[in-house]
Order: structure tokens, then C-alpha cells, then sequence
């Protein structure tokens, strides 16, 4: 459990092996392959606990944290309140690999193992269903217009319009592992350990690269888009501006598997491949 006496840093063993950060009021829901969920506040004591009887695929908070979509490897996907109560249960037509909820939790989208990514509505109806893109490791809903992002194993990068057009489609060069979208300037941000930060605009044309990190693995962007969040194979957590200035500098003592920050850059959280969650103050977030 968290240290009492500083309570603005805190470590949890678990083993965890997902987290997802309701950005808005910096909860973090937290959970175990063996179905252990939980919510945590800011200061990682918490909210709710729940353990379901089944295996978790993937999981996500709505940036509100009204919503909570769990997907299991039965191919179920169960979707919760902020108390951890079922709301709902559908069965999905293949085992889910990755779970997205957009800021409020009114549009989910569930990568399946077989291929496609299916869109849906927070009552479970279908909004349509995105051409198939094998092995997604990660989705993303643009925060600022009703578009979805995916990220495939082998380094496809595409984005799609609400009802599964797809905008544009891109692969890159070698393998990325994250990738974070920002409205001022509008801008498509890619972490790639081997080639670094990349940047693209709304069409998918390549922008400038951002600030050299080494080995960045995972990133997050503040709301305004000033401030970048880094967690590098270093491995450590950098916060810095778009143009480079090191912020934040916070060594980890694992590699990273997850990373996120509030919308202000003022807390960041990090997931480690040893299981431990951990969560630190940034020095040089806004207000």
C-alpha cells in the first residue's frame, strides 16, 4: 500500500498486469489476469474492487470515469460504473486483444484476435466495424473529433472515421509500441523505440519528429499539447516540451509497460513489466 507519510508518491506491488487513468479526476483502474479489478484514487488508496470469474483481456476507463469496459478472454465484454457495478454483458464473435472508451464512455471500441475492430455505443449496439488490421496493440479516440486510432504489432498505423471508413492507413518503418493524439497543434504523435518520436498531421503526411528520447516505449500529451510524457527503455520517465526541454527526469526501477498523465501533466502513472504500479508528482506541470 501507498506510504502514508508521502502520500504524493506512492508504489503498488500487485502484480498488475493493466492499468487505464480516468485523466479527468486522476483515478486509475488497475487489474490482474485472474479477474482482480480495481479503482484507485489519486493518492492509490481504493475507490472499488471487484474480481470477476474470468480471465481479463483488456480493460478501460472513460476519461470521465463514468464509464469501465472489461473485456475477457471468453470473449465477453462487461461494462461497469465508476462503483464497479454491471451495468451490461455482451458476447463478442471473437476473443478481444485491446478495449478503447472515448472521453465520456459513449463509443467503446474492441480490437478482436481475429482482426477486426468493432465500434460500438455505451449500449453495447453496433456503430459499425473497422477493416481488418491483425494483432492491434493499441486504440486510441481522438479526444477533440469522433475518430479512432489503431496500432498494429507489425507497425500498421490507421485511423478511422466514427463509422470504420478508414482516413488514412500507414506502415511504418520498424515497430512502434505507443501513440497519442494532440489538438493544439493537431498532430499524431508515435513512440517508436528504435526510430524515436514521430509525428503526423490529420492525413498521415510525416511531420518533424519530435525531441530526441532514447528508446521511448510509451507516451502521453498533456490537453494543451506543451507538455510530453515519456517512458523510455532507459528506463525512466521524462516529462519535456514538444521542443525538447527536459522538465521531469524520474528513473524506474523496471522497464515500462504502460504510462500515462492528468490532463494538466502534474501526475504521471506508470505500469512496469515487474507488475508494480507506480505513480509520482511531475515537477513542472501547468497551474
Amino acid at each position: 500500500m501507498p506510504d502514508a507519510a508521502t502520500p504524493q508518491r506512492w508504489t503498488l506491488d500487485g502484480p498488475y498486469h493493466g492499468m487505464a487513468v480516468a485523466r479527468e479526476h486522476r483515478w486509475v483502474l488497475a487489474w490482474h489476469r485472474d479477474g482482480r479489478v480495481q479503482l484507485l484514487d489519486s493518492a492509490g488508496a481504493p475507490l472499488a474492487e471487484r474480481t470477476l470469474p474470468v480471465a481479463i483481456a483488456a480493460a478501460d476507463i472513460s476519461d470521465d470515469g463514468r464509464i469501465v469496459a472489461i473485456a475477457a478472454a471468453s470473449g465477453k465484454l462487461y461494462w461497469f460504473d465508476r462503483s464497479l457495478t454491471r451495468r451490461r454483458m455482451d458476447t463478442l464473435p471473437a476473443a478481444p486483444r485491446v478495449v478503447a472508451l472515448n472521453v465520456d464512455g459513449s463509443h467503446c471500441a474492441v480490437a478482436l484476435a481475429n482482426g477486426p475492430i468493432l465500434l460500438l455505443n455505451c449500449y453495447g449496439q453496433s456503430q459499425g466495424t473497422a477493416p481488418s488490421v491483425r494483432l492491434v496493440d493499441r486504440l486510441l479516440f481522438a479526444d477533440e473529433e469522433p475518430a479512432l486510432l489503431a496500432l498494429s504489432e507489425q507497425g500498421q498505423l490507421s485511423w478511422y472515421e466514427p463509422d470504420g471508413v478508414v482516413r488514412f492507413s500507414s506502415h511504418l518503418a520498424l515497430r512502434a509500441s505507443d501513440l497519442a493524439t494532440t489538438a493544439v497543434p493537431s498532430s499524431l504523435w508515435v513512440a517508436a523505440p528504435a526510430l524515436g518520436l514521430l509525428r503526423f498531421d490529420r492525413r498521415g503526411e510525416s511531420l518533424p519528429p519530435g525531441p530526441p528520447v532514447a528508446g521511448p516505449a510509451e507516451l502521453a500529451l498533456s490537453a494543451s499539447g506543451d507538455r510530453l510524457l515519456v517512458a523510455s527503455l532507459a528506463p525512466e520517465l521524462v516529462l519535456l516540451t514538444p521542443g525538447g526541454e527536459v522538465l521531469h527526469r524520474e528513473p524506474l526501477p523496471s522497464l515500462p509497460a504502460r504510462a500515462d498523465m492528468d490532463p494538466l501533466a502534474r501526475r504521471a502513472w506508470c505500469l512496469l513489466e515487474n507488475g508494480q504500479l507506480q505513480s509520482v508528482p511531475l515537477l513542472s506541470g501547468k497551474g
